[in-house]
């Protein structure tokens, strides 16, 4: 794992990314071992060293070892999170 990041509208959600060239995004209320996505964004896999979250949390920039971004978006149930989400992330703590 290269770079991590919490979203910036849901507590619960984050993603990292990594030298085999996939970008995971993790809800740790639903499951904290395994990412609720898993996605490898090139075909032939450059590793990824840093990622931003857009402010609205809708979408994500992922960039290479060779200097190129991707932009992914994101569902949006990853992006707006439901008012119980906030109970649950307190209740992990």
């Amino acid at each position: 794992m290269y770079d991590a990041q919490w979203s910036p509208t849901h507590p619960s959600v984050f993603s990292s990314c990594d030298a085999e060239g996939y970008v995971d995004i993790w809800n740790i209320n639903k499951d904290n071992e395994t990412p609720v996505v898993r996605k490898l964004v090139q075909e032939r896999p450059k590793p990824f060293n840093c990622l931003r979250w857009s402010k609205d949390g809708r979408r994500m920039a992922v960039g290479d070892s060779a200097g190129y971004v991707t932009v992914l978006g994101v569902d949006q149930e990853l992006a707006v999170p439901k008012p119980d989400d906030f109970d649950k992330i307190l209740d992990l703590v």
